[in-house]
């Protein structure tokens, strides 16, 4: 039996009794603060149960569960799963335990509950007795939605409100950096970040102290970049605060932290960032490490001059080459073998554009282009002045003298890779 196939008088409200014999499946979300409000996991998937048995409904396995604080529906993967699972026809009601446990923005509640209802399925809030979109239950599910959104709403203040107060006595927010721990103070509550010397499983170069000196050690160097330095870490057996391997962002999150400087920030690149001085310790040897680091990082970002480049990092096409789909260019990437050879290639790895393949070898370019392009293509042997000529008659660069030597050393200092003389093509200027 299915809401499809269910037929019932078009002035009749549905009602519990009519449920029984359909396809269910239970939706339940989380957070620490639910608990404690007793909206914990337990309780809702209990609830569900014994709904499901008392008006005869097929209960499913899949108990979509999201572990999220928020309002936001884009990360809770459990909810959009069961989106799709009653787009594809899985089920036919889905039993939620009350309505904030659905959302506690009501612009979402209403879109998701809508699509829903055009997919021919029954959305219930159990604890409340609610079947949604029914006439008698309207105004108690409105009332219910506004609540939970206001709800949620003061949390969010009393939350920014405590953080800032903690902020404004010097305490750093949010989890522990690289080589910090949250120590709790004598009420039991997590406030000051201190030292991890101890590291994971008692290991140090697993997120502790350790792990934290050897990065700014290395990057203070000059000898790595971001993405360079994490694989050396990791290579090493140096792993995050969570015991994961290095990333590029990690380390460069690390670098930009100005916690190291012994700073607090609430709100970080937010308009309302602010910075106090920390009360969180930070060893001499951390503090003047991170300070070197970011010498590098100035040093890095003021290079305006351009570097030639390598005889392994030339590309001929480089710039030149577009994609006839997207229009974008192509651009130069090394391909290291285990033997030691690079090999050369043009990338066009572009997330939006579907073209393949997404690179080539500049050999097989250049061999192309040699028997393809070259064939047809002939320049007379004064090629060079009927460029001049032509740029010349566009545009008069008697007031702008460097351009003029620019483009005439350019021309100078220009050596023909390819016999143009054996081609039998005539390009014509002007």
């Amino acid at each position: 039996m299915s809401t499809i196939t269910t037929e019932r008088n078009r002035h009749r409200e549905l009602t519990f009794a009519d449920l029984r014999g359909l396809r269910a499946e239970g939706y339940i979300r989380d957070s620490t603060r639910d608990q404690k409000d007793g909206f914990g996991p337990e309780l809702q998937h209990k609830s569900i149960e014994t709904f499901s048995n008392t008006y005869g409904l097929n209960l499913g396995t899949a108990y979509y569960t999201d572990f999220i604080t928020g309002t936001s529906t884009l990360k809770r993967s459990g909810f959009n799963q069961a989106l799709s699972d009653a787009r594809n026809g899985s089920f036919d009601v889905l039993l939620v335990y009350h309505t904030s446990r659905f959302a506690r923005n009501r612009a979402d509640a209403i879109r998701y509950k809508m699509e829903l209802k055009k997919l021919g399925k029954i959305l219930i809030f159990i604890s409340q007795n609610i079947i949604s979109g029914r006439n008698t239950d309207f105004l108690n599910e409105g009332i219910n939605e506004i609540l939970d959104e206001q709800y949620s709403r003061n949390l969010s203040k009393w939350v920014t409100d405590g953080l800032s107060l903690k902020h404004d006595s010097g305490m750093a927010n949010g989890k522990p950096p690289l080589g910090y721990k949250s120590e709790k103070s004598d009420a039991g509550k997590r406030e000051r970040k201190v030292p991890d010397l101890i590291g994971i499983g008692g290991d140090p170069k697993k997120g502790g102290m350790e792990a934290l000196l050897v990065l700014l050690r290395e990057y203070s160097t000059g000898r790595y970049s971001y993405e360079l330095l994490a694989e050396h870490l990791t290579a090493c057996g140096y792993r995050t605060r969570l015991g994961e391997p290095f990333t590029k962002g990690g380390v460069e999150h690390v670098l930009k932290n100005s916690f190291y400087e012994g700073k607090a920030v609430f709100h970080p690149n937010k308009s309302d960032e602010h910075t106090e001085d920390g009360k969180h310790e930070v060893p001499d040897e951390v503090k003047e490490l991170w300070m070197r680091c970011q010498d590098v990082r100035r040093q890095r970002s003021n290079q305006t001059e351009g570097r030639p480049r390598l005889l392994n990092r030339s590309y001929v096409f480089s710039k030149v080459a577009l994609c006839d789909q997207c229009g974008n260019h192509y651009g130069g990437q090394p391909s290291h073998r285990n033997s030691g050879r690079v090999v050369r290639r043009l990338s066009h790895a572009r997330p939006f554009c579907d073209l393949t393949p997404h690179s080539i070898r500049v050999e097989n370019l250049i061999t192309q282009f040699q028997d393809r392009v070259l064939p047809y293509i002939k320049l007379n042997g004064n090629w060079k002045n009927m460029i001049l000529n032509c740029i010349s008659a566009e545009r008069n660069f008697t007031s702008q003298d460097d351009i003029r030597v620019k483009i005439k050393l350019a021309l100078k200092n220009f050596t023909p890779r390819y016999p143009f003389e054996e081609a039998t093509y005539v390009v014509r200027f002007g």
